[in-house]
């Protein structure tokens, strides 16, 4: 355990933990868009810019990235300094994306209305945090996703501009973008998944009949919880009445006869 120095305030920091770890659980509110628990960071947004003093040596860093390696450091997380290169993080990153809500949004709580660069495409969404490729490479391990070419026509897509042949349809990808550049929806028996294209079929409830998920990501599920299939095959709703409860019991045993 270490001892550091946040906004004036001794806290508590386990070895290796990052400033954005530290200051979520002291209740210290710092703005990300490409941060998620559980993904390795990529400091890629820039926007939890915090000032660090280690010694003599003032410096901004991310504070997604920066971990805790010795006592003593000071943390400063709304300096000017600071909050003027967020603001202008905000502006650049509206200027890309001018009608993007959440983007308005995190602006707005920044002091910035408006950005005084040239605006890009208005149906323009995707900020490149990147994290639609790093959640679908490292928690699903399907790496359906990829940045392709460079400079100004840098972007997300899947591997040669074609629906990624492995995705599961878990929708992780629009789960943890931040801008709602990836979006799912469902026609029919079928779960879409945009921009990349992907198409999954979707399950069927064994109880039912409804079609409540998409059936790769279903299978997927149950080889890695090491349960059969079927103890996946109920909807939300018929999970809740006594023969769910009791594949519930029954997926919970096995899963923990095969965690041993």
């Amino acid at each position: 355990m270490m001892i550091l120095t946040l906004n004036g305030r001794e806290v508590e920091a386990l070895a290796g933990e990052t400033i954005i770890q530290v200051a979520q659980r002291e209740g210290v509110e710092i703005p990300t868009l490409c941060h998620q628990d559980g993904i390795e960071p990529a400091s890629v947004c820039r926007l939890c810019l915090v000032e660090v003093t280690d010694g003599k040596r003032t410096r901004l860093v991310t504070a997604c990235s920066y971990p805790v390696t010795k006592p003593g450091l000071s943390v400063q997380t709304d300096t000017e300094r600071v909050l003027r290169n967020r603001r202008m993080i905000a502006e650049l990153l509206l200027a890309r994306c001018p009608e993007s809500r959440e983007l308005q949004q995190l602006a707005a709580g920044l002091g910035v209305t408006a950005s005084r660069f040239p605006a890009g495409d208005a149906a323009e969404k995707c900020i490149l945090c990147g994290l639609c490729e790093r959640v679908c490479q490292e928690a699903v391990q399907v790496r359906g996703i990829s940045r392709a070419h460079r400079g100004i026509h840098r972007r997300m897509t899947a591997p040669f501009d074609e629906p990624p042949p492995g995705c599961t349809g878990c929708g992780a990808c629009a789960f943890v973008c931040p801008t709602g550049a990836v979006a799912t929806s469902v026609v029919g028996d079928v779960l879409r998944v945009d921009p990349w294209g992907a198409e999954v079929e979707m399950a069927e409830c064994t109880c039912c009949g409804a079609r409540f998920a998409p059936r790769a990501a279903l299978m997927d599920a149950a080889e890695k919880l090491g349960v059969e299939p079927e103890y996946l095959s109920l909807c939300l709703a018929c999970r809740q009445t006594r023969h769910g409860r009791e594949l519930a019991r029954a997926v919970a045993a096995t899963a923990a006869r095969a965690a041993r």
